[in-house]
């Protein structure tokens, strides 16, 4: 009896509904996901204008994180280096979004003419340029293939 039992057992664990096992999430590499694309902003402040020019900022890319896309955004500083010129950029701005590019920047111009995102004063900024990006292959992460 116990033989058959053993069987039955068996063959009725057979017969359960396996579980899905979900396929392991495959780790990003590169900077940012696929599907993500970056605004890359250029500036500098105005003369004598850092203090106002940073403190602007930090305010504007806290309303960036309001719009519904963007993802992400952090301020980097330019840094000297001996024996070469300075860029002609003291400050780059990243912006990390989703979506259409079109879309966002509608949105982005909406958003400036309802007072949702504010314009820096006149001085505060001297000279801006931005562009946009998106992920053209995986990236790599370190150490790098011999």
């Amino acid at each position: 009896m116990r033989p058959l039992f053993g069987i039955f057992a068996a063959l009725s664990l057979c017969a359960l509904p396996l579980a899905a096992t979900p396929a392991p999430a495959k780790a990003r590499v590169g900077l940012v996901p696929m599907d993500s694309k970056i605004l890359i902003v250029m500036a500098n402040p105005g003369e004598g204008q850092d203090a106002a020019f940073n403190a602007y900022y930090d305010n504007h890319m806290q309303q960036f994180m309001k719009l519904p896309n963007f993802v992400r955004v952090q301020k980097f500083k330019m840094l000297s280096r001996k024996g070469r010129p300075d860029p002609q950029y003291k400050y780059m701005l990243l912006f990390e979004f989703k979506g259409d590019q079109d879309e966002s920047f509608a949105r982005i111009q909406q958003w400036i003419k309802d007072g949702k995102i504010t314009m820096a004063g006149p001085g505060i900024v001297a000279k801006l340029e931005g562009n946009n990006y998106a992920p053209d292959g995986e990236g790599y992460r370190g150490p790098a293939p011999e």
